[in-house]
């Protein structure tokens, strides 16, 4: 019992440095940013991407940052498996849209105007 409690409060512990070695990282490239934003674009650009190298580095190692890189590799195989319709295809769905949106617009204009004849009747209000 005291062995799992000792090992629990050492995961635990561990846990916090990891996220607190993360939002330093974070932290860091935020702060180099700003600074270094009049020097070189090269020197800048180095500097936060190997920042941001050691903050996904260190965020693979928590429980939530495999769970996260886990789902992003899953996301690109369901992509990759997608399978996106030809020009053909594509230009007949389009016209189908085009041509249903402009009867749908005639549909509601003469509802419309039928509407606005009857109430014009009705409170002889002529229009």
């Amino acid at each position: 019992m005291i062995k799992t409690l000792k090992v629990k409060k050492k995961i635990l512990t561990l846990t916090t440095i990891k996220w607190s070695l993360f939002i330093t990282l974070i932290t860091l490239s935020i702060i180099c940013d700003y600074y270094y934003v009049h020097h070189s674009n090269l020197l800048r650009n180095l500097i936060l991407i190997s920042l941001i190298t050691l903050t996904l580095g260190a965020s693979i190692f928590t429980k939530f940052g495999k769970k996260i890189f886990i789902l992003a590799k899953e996301a690109t195989y369901e992509v990759k498996s997608i399978t996106w319709p030809n020009l053909k295809e594509t230009l007949h769905i389009t016209c189908i849209v085009i041509i249903a949106t402009i009867l749908l617009s005639l549909i509601l204009w003469g509802l419309d105007n039928i509407l606005i004849f009857l109430i014009s009747l009705f409170t002889s209000i002529r229009l």
